[in-house]
Order: C-alpha cells, then structure tokens, then sequence
C-alpha cells in the first residue's frame, strides 16, 4: 500500500510523527507531500494581531500552491491522509485527490468546534463564526471518506454531533514517542531521600486543564512538604496568576515555555505528574499527550476521571494513577496524600507497563493500518 501522507501539519505535534512511524513499521509505503506554514512558529498561542495572521495566512496561500502541484505529480497511491491540523487542508486537497480517484482520510483528532466554541468559549453557539465552524466540520465529514479521532468516546461525540455514520470514524489512540519520553530512575534523581514531594504539571492553560483548580489544591495544601511546578501559559494564566497573589507561601515555580525536547527531563524529576481536571464535554472525551508521556517514563499520574480515561484504565484501577473528579481541589490533594502514603511502595514497582503495552499496540500503526485497508478493498 502507498499512502500520500499531505498538508501543512504541524510537525511539532507528535500525532503525526507517530502516525507515520506506524503505518511504516506495518509495511505501508508512506509519501510525506508537506510544507511547513507554521515555520518559526512554535507557540501558536503567541500570535496576536491582524497583521501577525495576514502573515500565516500569506504563508498557507504560498505553500497549498506548491502543495498542489506536487501532488498531482505523485507516483499511483492507494489514498491520500491529510494529517493534523487540517481542516483547510482537506478542502483543498479534496478535489485535486477526486480528480484522480482516490479517496482521502481526514485526521481530525478533537472537533474545532468542541475545542474554540464549547469548551473555550471563543464564540456564542448561536453566533456566526460559531456557526461556521460547525458548517465547515459537517462540510468535512462528508467529504472525508474516514474520519481519524483519538478515544471512542469522541468518537461517538463526532457521529452524534455530525449525523455520521459509526463506520466513517476510527478512533486512533494519540500515544507517546518513546525516544523522547524514556523510562525514569526511581526515585527521581535528587530526591533520594524522599522529604519533598514534587509535583508536576505542564501545558497549555485552557478550561480543558483546570491549572486553576491545581493551584487551588496547592493553596490547600500550604504547610505539606509539597512543591509544585508548572509550565504553560494560555487563556486561564490571569486567573491563575491572581490566585498565586493570594497565596504567596506557595512553593511554587512557573515557566511559560519548555522545549519539547527537554519536557522529559522535567517529567523524570517530579515524583508525580499532573494531567486535565477540566469539566467539559470536551474533557470528558479526551486523553492528551502528557498523559500518554507521564505514563510512558513511568512516573506516577493524578488526572480525572472520564470515559475517555476509563477506556485505557482497567476498571479495577491501576497502581500509580489516581483518577479524581473534575474541578475538585479537594480530590486532588486527597490523591496526593494517598500517593505520598504509598510514595515507598511504589518505587518498587515497574509502574504503567501494562497500560504502556496498550498504548505501543495501538499506535504501533496496526489500527490505522486494518482501517485503511478496509477502506480501499484490500484488508
């Protein structure tokens, strides 16, 4: 099978890395077709003003011209997968793969409108920019052929919100890279002695994350031998830094910006990680990426509980994940006592290598791969 592999995906985002590592650990000849318009743009979070986005919109016009042509000059392929972001991508690509009979795979991963307008808030459901964005993904499903998400309970989100049928939409677990999140010493280096506990939280500061019912349980936790880090910064960071005002004998260090490729070192120094505590839908169906990294340098992980979670935990739990309800300060630091209770025992054990055995199964390209075969008559 030869796959064109086609977009302006960001390489920055590990979904799509792992895609094509596992479709070509199962034998399928992948050809990246891709051009980079978010180059020099690390933090999309730091781009403000018209003029900064008449920029990124004059590096997209530029790079879908030289993105077409160098489709339509591809040798035979069996289908076209347009990669993560790519929501403009499809549409351009749509007809030019049309035109030459193949069908195309839209990996969506998380429904925009669920991210900007549900769980952010950017826009009223009833406005018109909410509205577009809704016509535009139910415009996406239908041109799609298959549809790739990351859980199954988003994928039953995406079928129900769009009238699409289940078949249409496959559910692709995010995972981790593994040579960039490798197994940790325990106990963490530097803190052999096992005094301080030190907690670990990074990511991008949304209502999805709860940063601010973090530093709530961190407030609550004032006289524990707790320290806490976090990295990020985002849409909630004014209301987290206003409840770091508050608390000033909080220890606590915050850094806005991490590379990728030093989040590891960060992770392997903390004696826990912290994952999302988010209350929306769009919580409830989501597993991000640190969870998937927290877990494969084997570090223990607090994160809420949800259907999505539930699909990877086994039901009678699993030692080293603490799954507390959602915006609950309280229940975090429950969980953090529990786990400094069982700090010694723990330390001990291999931690996540069952759940980590999971995850390598299913990005390892075998689901992506069975589902595309299906799709083009040769599975």
């Amino acid at each position: 099978m030869r796959v064109i592999y086609w977009g302006t995906y960001d390489l920055a985002r590990p979904r799509n890395k792992i895609n094509i590592r596992g479709l070509r650990s199962q034998g399928v000849d992948v050809i990246e077709c891709h051009q980079d318009a978010w180059e020099g743009t690390t933090d999309k979070s730091g781009i403000s003003g018209i003029v900064a986005w008449l920029k990124v919109a004059k590096r997209f016009v530029a790079a879908y011209a030289v993105l077409v042509y160098r489709y339509l000059r591809q040798p035979r392929h069996e289908l076209v997968v347009v990669g993560y972001l790519g929501l403009i991508d499809l549409f351009v690509i749509w007809p030019w793969a049309k035109l030459r009979g193949k069908p195309v795979v839209w990996d969506a991963l998380m429904s925009l409108y669920n991210t900007l307008i549900i769980d952010r808030s950017m826009a009223p459901e009833n406005s018109v920019p909410a509205r577009l964005v809704f016509l535009a993904e139910w415009v996406a499903c239908r041109l799609s052929d298959r549809i790739l998400v990351t859980t199954e309970e988003r994928r039953k989100d995406f079928c129900a919100r769009y009238g699409i049928p289940d078949r249409k939409v496959i559910a692709v677990t995010v995972g981790a890279e593994a040579e960039h999140f490798p197994p940790r010493q325990t106990p963490p280096p530097g803190n052999e002695s096992n005094n301080e506990l030190r907690i670990l939280f990074y990511g991008n500061f949304t209502p999805l994350h709860g940063v601010a019912t973090i530093v709530r349980a961190a407030k609550m936790a004032a006289g524990r031998p707790y320290s806490w880090t976090l990295i990020g910064k985002g849409r909630t960071a004014d209301e987290v830094r206003a409840l770091l005002s508050e608390a000033p004998q909080i220890k606590l260090d915050w850094l806005e910006w991490v590379e990728y490729e030093d989040l590891h070192r960060y992770i392997h120094q903390a004696d826990i990680g912290l994952g999302i505590f988010g209350g929306s839908r769009k919580a409830t169906e989501t597993i991000p990426n640190k969870v998937y990294q927290v877990l494969a340098t084997g570090t223990p992980l607090i994160t809420r509980d949800s259907p999505a979670m539930r699909e990877l935990i086994p039901e009678n739990g699993s030692p080293g994940v603490y799954l507390v309800p959602p915006g609950d300060p309280a229940a975090i630091l429950a969980a953090l006592d529990e786990f400094a209770a069982q700090r010694v025992h723990l330390s001990a054990l291999p931690l996540h290598t069952g759940l980590n055995r999971k995850v390598q199964d299913s990005i390892g390209g075998k689901v992506l791969h069975t589902a595309l075969q299906k799709l083009t008559g040769k599975g």
